[in-house]
């Protein structure tokens, strides 16, 4: 069975924001174009409710709003959530990473506990986010 990606909405640039560029990176279009069966998690879908909801009122939030909803439609049943193994997961990673002097974002961590709980990988633009995760499967489209 073929692992599947799973999305990271990053701050900044990022994969899932790609496709609502005037001009996308084409690398990334062709990943996606690939992976047709890919998965989002709920933290995913959380992030970019929370972009759109913290935009000002009128057309600036309206757009962004309308694509976001194309978007999360494409992947209304690839969307995973955090689950008990996710949780066994998380505590693992949490406690890793701060083993290793090198603190991760709490959405980062609930990503990858998604993606290991699941034997996914994840793909993020910003692979340092996540490097030092035991066993966690990393590939940056951006970049392939």
């Amino acid at each position: 069975m073929e692992s599947v990606a799973l999305f990271h909405f990053a701050e900044c640039t990022n994969v899932i924001s790609e496709l609502n560029k005037p001009e996308p990176n084409l690398n990334v279009i062709r990943w996606l174009n690939q992976h047709p069966t890919a998965f989002i998690s709920t933290i995913t879908k959380a992030e970019l409710l929370y972009g759109v909801a913290n935009l000002s009122d009128g057309k600036r939030k309206r757009q962004p709003s309308q694509a976001t909803d194309e978007i999360l439609a494409l992947f209304e049943n690839h969307t995973l959530s955090f689950c008990t193994k996710s949780a066994e997961h998380y505590a693992k990673v949490i406690s890793d990473r701060q083993k290793q002097g090198r603190p991760i974002l709490m959405a980062d961590a609930l990503i990858a506990s998604i993606a290991l709980a699941n034997g996914l990988t994840v793909v993020p633009r910003n692979i340092k986010d996540f490097d030092g995760i035991d066993k966690l499967a990393l590939f940056n489209p951006f970049n392939p």
